[in-house]
Parts: C-alpha cells; structure tokens; sequence
C-alpha cells in the first residue's frame, strides 16, 4: 500500500544541484524487484518510468537522506527492470539498469 510522506520545501529551486542515489535493485520474489532510491536533498514528484513494470509507489515525496524503497511488479515477460526515474526538482533523469 503506498504511503504518504508530508515534505516542506520552503523555496523548491529546480535548477539546484544534488546527489542522488539508485540502487539497481535486487530480485523480492520471482516476479517482483525492489529499487532503492535515496538524495541529499529532499525532492518533490519522483516518478519511476519502467515499462513492463508497475511501481507500488509513483509521483512521492523524497526526504533527504532518507532511503525510500519502492515495489516494482512484473507485468511482462522482461527479466529484469530497466527504468527511468525523474523529479521536477532534477535537470535530468537517473537510469536503472538491473540484471537477472
């Protein structure tokens, strides 16, 4: 069930630079992965784009420094995620590329 974070970002500034991490992911079961994402700062709507695959959290909240997991479900015969994960707060997009 997906969650509710509350973050409160006094003046959001999209332009600003950060660190983000993204963990490839790892197997939970035959048919779904769980990505870790985690940033220095916190950031607002990130969005996971992994066709074939259906996120158990999308468009939430990150707090800074804080890993947040997120259930990712096979809906296709892929063996393993390749995803696009994006905020309106980041300039570009993270890629994540797991391996079965």
């Amino acid at each position: 069930m997906p969650r509710a974070v509350a973050v409160g970002l006094p003046e959001p500034r999209p332009t600003r630079g950060y660190r983000s991490w993204l963990d490839p992911g790892y197997p939970s079961d035959e048919t779904d992965w769980t990505l870790e994402i985690s940033s220095d700062v916190a950031l607002r709507y990130v969005s996971i784009d992994a066709p074939g695959w259906i996120p158990s959290d999308n468009f939430f909240h990150l707090l800074a420094a804080t890993p947040y997991s997120v259930l990712l479900q096979r809906c296709c015969d892929q063996a393993a995620p390749l995803a696009k994960v994006a905020s309106v707060d980041s300039l570009g997009t993270a890629t994540i590329t797991a391996s079965a």
